[in-house]
């Protein structure tokens, strides 16, 4: 398994896969083209009342022993002193109080810890300069904002790799930093260790969904308030136009009480008045925020002091599961055959939706099991298909793999980087037979070899290639409020390991890529986690039916194999490029 902050061989692979573009944001976002991944950073708004959590309001992950940093030594030099400020930035408790005894009284009052977390391998370098000004160096592979936003790369409003300018005074015969910037440096072993990260949950445009919204975090007692706080701030940019929350901007916190004997949370939200269903969601959202913590059994949620009972769902309401059941009915080839069947081994459900195909490639199925698509002629002509009648819509070259939304739509782009979607049940011609070009607003000249739309159809996942090198990215969704595609938003890169040249979604928050070209895969999370797959020879796509628990491996000879742990199973029988929905 591998993570998004590296060594030096990740550097590399960042300035490898953009050789004339410089480096900038990875998960901030980002509009005009790639070098423009501009930072989406805001302060977090005040609350007061806020009760002290208990140590017991654990995460759902394994509970880590809590990092604790030592106190200044007695005569300690310049260097020394620097070099104890860095390493007690893995301390956050009574808000980084030991990293603060590092800092003259006076600094320690102004310096704020959350500004920025730089994550650098190697030793930090320290060197001193005239009047005891010394510079410290580190080689930087990643930055968290206070927003919880990550970074692996760097742009002109972000710190960067430069030498950091430290001033060093003594204070009472022993030498503190009397001024530095803001934030934390911490080694990538340190980062991992008193960091995690948290899932904040927003909405489809439909209500249908839960779309989560990564950001990184410091271990610390009051997280929850720190989660709740950032939750109202809004979604990170590359969202904003997709998704939907119950929260507005102008909401405050009141109160937040953990009562650890009776595992149950208590939070009491401020703000202007609000109906019933805005109420019922807004409880829902606190409810899917609570769910990173595995110590809570019950939740109270009040607004301006009253009680919102999870009984209470107005007309209108419906309750969003965290947890989406797998998909598993399939469409195939059977020779010239575009087929389908309720799961990749019920052969004795399958049924015919198309004769006598030229040369059919890439079978695709949506989510209610209405709309069809496929390729044929050597991915030159894309077809739709609904009711068994077939259309052709496109005919250009390069066709990528069409993918089809829960709103029914079809997407596609070729060789141009033109991207289109079709929706075959619109009573518009346009809408059906033409379609609707998707803007790109960031695509400068990338060629895009693969489009997949997430099963929320707030986010669609691109390889996208430029001179030979390709990288993997994701892009938000604008829609009209039919569900009618506008444009895409700004791109987050997401790291893999692996030269990406298709992409399928396997869970809300995993991607699985491939290489057609050495035949590696890989499933890589936007929280930060590759886990590597066995190789297999001529593997040029995988189709997941929702997870990563229902994963299908296409090979270049038609065969399928089935995911088992992370390596590969044949399915027999007559069947090639068995497709999940999506």
């Amino acid at each position: 398994m591998r993570r998004i902050f590296q060594n030096s061989s990740h550097k590399q692979m960042l300035s490898e896969t953009l050789p004339t573009l410089s480096r900038r944001t990875m998960l901030l976002g980002g509009v005009g083209s790639i070098a423009l991944l501009m930072q989406a950073c805001s302060g977090l708004p005040a609350s007061e009342g806020i009760h002290r959590h208990s140590d017991n309001l654990n995460s759902r992950e394994e509970r880590r022993a809590a990092a604790r940093a030592i106190s200044p030594q007695a005569g300690g030099t310049p260097e020394s002193i620097i070099e104890g400020f860095l390493r007690a930035g893995v301390d956050s408790s009574d808000n980084y109080g030991i990293a603060r005894e590092y800092l003259t009284t006076e600094f320690a009052q102004r310096w704020n810890p959350l500004e920025w977390t730089r994550v650098y391998f190697e030793t930090a370098r320290i060197t001193r300069g005239e009047n005891d000004i010394y510079k410290v160096s580190v080689t930087q592979s990643g930055l968290v904002d206070d927003r919880g936003l990550t970074s692996t790369s760097f742009s002109t409003d972000t710190p960067n790799s430069e030498p950091e300018t430290f001033e060093m005074v003594q204070e009472n015969g022993e030498w503190r930093i009397k001024n530095c910037p803001s934030g934390l440096w911490l080694d990538t072993s340190e980062f991992y260790r008193s960091f995690k990260a948290y899932r904040l949950y927003y909405y489809d445009p439909s209500y249908t969904y839960a779309v989560p919204d990564l950001r990184w975090f410091a271990h610390r007692d009051e997280i929850f308030k720190t989660l709740a706080q950032t939750l109202i701030a809004g979604p990170a940019k590359y969202l904003k136009e997709s998704v939907f929350s119950a929260t507005q901007e102008s909401m405050k916190i009141n109160e937040v009480n953990f009562n650890a004997e009776k595992h149950m949370i208590k939070i009491d939200f401020g703000g202007e008045s609000i109906d019933e269903l805005h109420l019922a969601r807004l409880r829902q959202q606190i409810v899917h925020l609570v769910s990173n913590f595995r110590d809570v059994e019950t939740v109270v949620f009040c607004y301006n002091g009253h009680e919102i009972s999870s009984s209470d769902k107005p007309e209108g309401f419906h309750e969003i599961s965290l947890v989406t059941q797998p998909n598993t009915k399939v469409v195939a080839l059977n020779e010239d055959r575009l087929v389908t069947q309720r799961d990749f081994d019920a052969g004795d459900s399958q049924r015919t939706l198309v004769e006598k195909i030229k040369d059919p490639s890439a079978p695709t199925i949506g989510y209610d099991g209405t709309t069809y698509a496929y390729l044929s002629e050597g991915r030159k002509k894309l077809y739709t298909v609904r009711d068994t009648n077939s259309s052709k819509v496109w005919e250009t070259r390069d066709l990528s793999r069409p993918s089809i939304d829960h709103y029914g739509w079809v997407w596609a782009t070729d060789h141009s980087g033109t991207v289109r979607a079709f929706n075959p049940a619109s009573d518009s011609v346009e809408e059906r037979e033409k379609g609707l070009n998707i803007s790109v607003p960031w695509r400068n000249g990338l060629v895009f070899n693969s489009l997949k739309i997430s099963r929320d159809g707030t986010r669609g996942a691109f390889i996208a290639s430029r001179d030979d090198t390709s990288m993997l990215i994701i892009s938000g969704i604008i829609r009209d409020e039919s569900g009618k595609p506008r444009s895409f938003t700004e791109l987050v890169r997401v790291n893999a390991s692996v030269s990406p040249h298709c992409v399928d979604w396997a869970g809300e928050q995993t991607l699985a890529v491939v290489n057609t070209t050495t035949g590696e895969a890989e499933l890589t999370s936007l929280n930060s986690e590759e886990t590597k797959l066995d190789r297999l020879e001529g593997l040029r796509s995988m189709s997941a039916a929702g997870d990563s628990g229902h994963i299908i491996g296409h090979v270049d000879t038609g065969e399928c194999y089935l995911l088992e742990e992370r390596g590969w199973k044949p399915i027999s029988g007559p069947l090639s490029e068995i497709t999940y929905a999506g």
